[in-house]
């Protein structure tokens, strides 16, 4: 998966049936491309925010396979569903009216389905910011100061006391935000629920105002109108990396080790073209490393364990913009 050939998938199809009947109940099966022509598709958006946006890349392969689409999922990623485009109708989990007689396919298992297209080849979704809030948070943006506007986010994901193996990335926001110090313009955090004194804190290693623009997480409409407006883009891997990349815009990028797959171990990713990608080179023996994620007790004992870790082997560039 890190060099992005998936022509074997070996598993996929015992693993989600395994999780269809867990989690929904009821069989599943993998269908293949042919198979969709003419039917009605469920795509059932199990995975993150991010994960979905994502995975939605794969999605027109159905259409052109034949299928009519209809869409399951949460609440807060049902506007940007419906005006992808790809679908007859979105519902929320628990919804009365979603259509029971379709046929159900995850949507993390649309790339294998489609595992004879070059999955490379295959680029992100584009779903344009709403007129509305473009000028909303044009409008935020100038308020809070000159261009050019930089977002930065330093740390993404649910710790382990929220979510036992959740994907947890984390970068120091002293080693982000001193490299952006010498730099012209207004820096705005991006970052999900910033802890007590975070954003002031974040301020002074700035030496000059860092603007919480946080709110704009709690509605992805929000969200990806703000980082289309964006000059600059910097921090982890989030899903406003994959808006930025929905709305057509670049970013840099922070990746911890081991490296996340859609990331690569090198060079750049196809998924994300004109992204620039830091890698973390290695990680100290005292941090462990599971399933890709960084588990510690709470979230403070990583990002304490993080900073640490990241100080010494974290190599970041005089230059992030």
């Amino acid at each position: 998966m890190m060099s992005g050939v998936w022509t074997k998938l070996n598993g996929v199809a015992r693993l989600s049936a395994d999780f269809f009947a867990t989690q929904r109940g009821g069989s599943y099966t993998l269908p293949a491309p042919a198979q969709l022509a003419g039917r009605e598709v469920c795509l059932i958006a199990e995975q993150g925010y991010g994960d979905i946006l994502f995975f939605l890349r794969w999605a027109p392969l159905a259409i052109e396979a034949g299928a009519t689409l209809r869409f399951l999922g949460q609440r807060g990623i049902l506007p940007l569903a419906s005006r992808s485009g790809l679908f007859e109708s979105v519902h929320e989990f628990g919804d009365p009216e979603a259509p029971g007689g379709a046929m159900p396919l995850l949507i993390g298992d649309l790339p294998a389905v489609f595992a004879d297209r070059d999955p490379l080849s295959v680029m992100s979704l584009r779903i344009a910011p709403r007129p509305e809030r473009l000028t909303h948070w044009r409008h935020l943006l100038g308020q809070a100061g000159p261009r050019p506007w930089v977002g930065v986010t330093w740390r993404a994901g649910l710790g382990p006391d929220t979510q036992p193996h959740g994907l947890y990335k984390a970068i120091p926001s002293d080693l982000l935000l001193t490299r952006l110090g010498p730099h012209a313009g207004t820096v705005v955090a991006l970052q999900r629920a910033p802890m007590p004194g975070e954003i002031e804190a974040a301020s002074h290693l700035l030496d000059r105002p860092l603007h919480d623009f946080s709110r704009m997480n709690d509605d992805l409409e929000d969200a990806i109108a703000l980082v289309a407006l964006l000059d600059r883009h910097v921090g982890v891997s989030n899903t406003n990396m994959h808006l930025r990349a929905g709305a057509g815009r670049a970013a840099t990028v922070f990746v911890p080790f081991p490296p996340e797959w859609r990331w690569f171990a090198q060079g750049d990713s196809p998924w994300f073209p004109g992204f620039r990608v830091i890698r973390q080179p290695t990680v100290a023996p005292s941090l462990s490393v599971r399933t890709g994620a960084f588990l510690a007790t709470t979230s403070r004992a990583i990002l304490r364990q993080t900073v640490a870790i990241s100080r010494s082997r974290f190599r970041t560039p005089a230059s992030l913009v």
